[in-house]
Order: structure tokens, then C-alpha cells, then sequence
């Protein structure tokens, strides 16, 4: 453990200091999809949270080489609520980044070229 949680932490304690009951999910691998769909459902499948934010700096399904966004977005789709990256430009196809005119931000050119 590198004991270097302190964003996480501060960002569920802050959330909580306003009301908000956090589900914190952990993937050792890198692919999320399966504790989202394991801890974000009730018994009934119903969702369980309002909002989903990622603090990790990869793609919700992938890392820094690859990423599968077609299962990502249909993990999303499926839960239907808000999907936030607190790390910029993580989730998007290939397409959409070359359709943007943002170019390469500074966490794309160390994590992914």
C-alpha cells in the first residue's frame, strides 16, 4: 500500500460532510465493470447511487494501452446516471478524441503515448 489515498479521502469525506452516501468501488485489475454492476444494483437491479465518479485516471474498462469503450458505455447506459472522470479525456473513443480540438492533455501524453 503506498498510502497515497489522500484525494480519494478527502474528496468521500467532503461528499459525505454534505449528505452523500459514497459507494466506494475498487477494481485490481482495470476493468470496472464488474463492481459496478456487483455494488451499484440493490437485489431488485435497481441503481443505487445518483452519480459515478472516477478518480482513477484510466477508462472505466481499460487502461493507459487499450480501452473497451463499447462495454464501458453499455455499463453506463445500463446504470443511467451521471459519469464523472476527475482526470480529463479518459473516456472517449478514438473517433471522438480526433474530432475534438482539445489535442493531447498532459495526463494523455504521460499515461498513453
Amino acid at each position: 500500500n503506498t498510502k497515497d489515498d489522500t484525494h480519494y479521502v478527502s474528496l468521500i469525506s467532503e461528499l459525505e460532510s454534505r449528505g452523500a452516501r459514497v459507494v466506494s468501488i475498487y477494481s485490481g485489475g482495470l476493468d470496472f465493470s464488474g463492481p459496478v454492476e456487483e455494488y451499484f444494483y440493490d437485489a431488485n437491479g435497481k441503481a443505487i447511487v445518483d452519480t459515478v465518479i472516477n478518480l482513477t485516471g484510466f477508462a472505466l474498462v481499460g487502461g493507459p494501452a487499450s480501452q473497451d469503450h463499447a462495454k464501458a458505455a453499455k455499463v453506463l447506459k445500463k446504470l443511467n446516471r451521471p459519469y464523472m472522470c476527475a482526470v480529463p479525456l479518459v473516456f472517449q473513443s478514438f473517433e471522438e478524441w480526433q474530432a475534438s480540438e482539445l489535442g493531447l492533455h498532459p495526463i494523455q501524453v504521460a499515461l498513453q503515448v
